[in-house]
């Protein structure tokens, strides 16, 4: 087992454990993986059993710490309830951290209905007007419908080849997307059910949506976290340092964009949290 892979173990399943114990000393493995009394969720612990696949790769990430590496054949899929709740709360947040490698659409994650042919819930990148892309996040009662609901779709400047975090916060009445620690847009949305229930033999993919819909992700994953309601420090922003580009310094990239969206000329600098933060340690 490589030293990378034993990293990735360690911090994302093994101290989790070890902090739940020390911390409350009653918390069992039931707690951990069956309950789900937790209220944030790591979806990239999906792809932890899964890297003997050769599509699917460990590597650099932003700050040097380890990410997640997806090329166009990899197959991370689990049942859904291995890694989330059976109902999502009324209001959720959705984290990622990604650095695509080519502007293909595609999806970060999906859970798929049992026929694997609607999304339920999953983060979708798309092309958008002139060279930005789209980001939506998708979201559907699959009992009502047969397609894939974009319930809402953001605008933002190209994403490819550069290291992004955004954070999409859902309350009962709006979607808001935050990106590079600022808030971007809102939109109103009105969603049904504003709880959704999984059905019991869904499924999670990460990096694409199943067999049938593909649009395969291509690129790179550090975070890829659901948290009921929003925390407040989800968006950590601070003066030491900012994204680089690839052009003018080290391994890390700027968001920046061009045509339909002005951003800030000197973004405000942000903190992605890396594989080691104790925000990833669950709480029971």
């Amino acid at each position: 087992m490589s030293l990378q892979l034993c990293l990735i173990v360690y911090f994302r399943i093994l101290l989790p454990l070890l902090s739940c114990y020390l911390i409350s000393h009653v918390c069992t493995a039931q707690d951990f993986f069956g309950d789900k009394k937790e209220t944030h969720f790591d979806l990239l612990e999906a792809a932890v059993s899964l890297i003997d696949d050769k599509n699917l790769y460990i590597t650099d990430g932003y700050d040097g710490f380890p990410s997640f590496g997806f090329r166009l054949g990899s197959e991370v899929k689990q049942p859904y309830r291995m890694y989330l709740p059976e109902k999502l709360p009324a209001e959720f947040t959705i984290v990622a951290s990604f650095k695509p490698l080519s502007v293909r659409t595609s999806y970060l994650f999906a859970v798929l209905n049992p026929f694997e042919t609607v999304v339920q819930l999953g983060i979708r990148i798309s092309d958008g007007p002139s060279s930005n892309q789209n980001i939506s996040l998708v979201y559907t009662n699959s009992d009502m419908h047969s397609f894939s609901d974009e319930v809402a779709k953001f605008t933002v400047p190209k994403l490819a080849k550069r290291w992004s975090k955004i954070v999409i916060r859902v309350t009962t009445t709006e979607v808001i997307l935050y990106m590079n620690c600022n808030e971007l847009s809102r939109q109103r949305v009105t969603r049904i059910p504003p709880e959704l229930v999984f059905d019991t033999a869904s499924t999670l993919y990460i990096a694409q949506a199943g067999p049938h819909i593909q649009e395969k992700y291509d690129g790179l994953l550090q975070t890829l976290k659901l948290h009921a309601g929003y925390p407040l420090d989800l968006v950590k922003c601070n003066n030491d340092f900012d994204f680089l580009s690839e052009e003018s310094s080290g391994d890390h990239d700027l968001i920046s964009g061009s045509g339909e969206i002005d951003l800030d000329d000197v973004p405000v600098s942000y903190t992605i949290i890396p594989l080691v933060d104790l925000t990833f340690v669950r709480r029971c």
